[in-house]
C-alpha cells in the first residue's frame, strides 16, 4: 500500500481546496511562498514551521545561537524530507541565510 506522501504526490491544488471547503476551511493560504529551488515536482512531506522574527540584531547574538529555540537550532531539528515553511512575520523579503540552508540540505531537508 502507498504511504500518505506519495498518495499526495498524485492530487491535484484543486482537489485539495475542495476538500478543505468541505470541512469548512474557507481561508488557508501562505502569502509569498516560494520553493527554494524549482525541480518542477510537487513538493509534499511533513511540515516543519520555522517561526522567526527578521532583523533583532539584539537577539541575534553569539551566546543566543546555542540556545535549543534559536534558529540555527530549530534548523539542526530539522526531520529529514520534511517540508520547511518559514514564517517571517509577513515580511516577504526576509530569508534563511545560505548556511543555514546548506545546513539543513546536508542534513536530508
Amino acid at each position: 500500500m502507498s504511504s500518505p506522501i506519495e498518495i499526495l504526490r498524485n492530487v491535484t491544488t484543486g482537489t485539495i481546496t475542495t476538500m478543505l471547503l468541505k470541512k469548512g476551511i474557507r481561508r488557508s493560504w501562505m502569502a509569498g511562498a516560494m520553493p527554494f529551488g524549482f525541480s518542477g515536482k510537487r513538493v509534499v512531506g511533513p511540515a516543519f514551521t520555522l517561526r522567526f522574527v527578521p532583523v533583532r540584531e539584539d537577539l541575534a547574538t553569539p551566546e543566543s545561537w546555542s540556545k535549543p529555540i534559536s534558529t540555527r537550532g530549530a534548523i539542526e531539528a530539522m526531520p529529514e524530507n520534511c517540508v520547511v515553511v518559514a514564517d517571517a512575520m509577513g515580511i516577504t523579503g526576509a530569508g534563511i541565510s545560505v548556511t543555514f540552508c546548506a545546513c539543513a540540505w546536508s542534513n536530508g531537508v
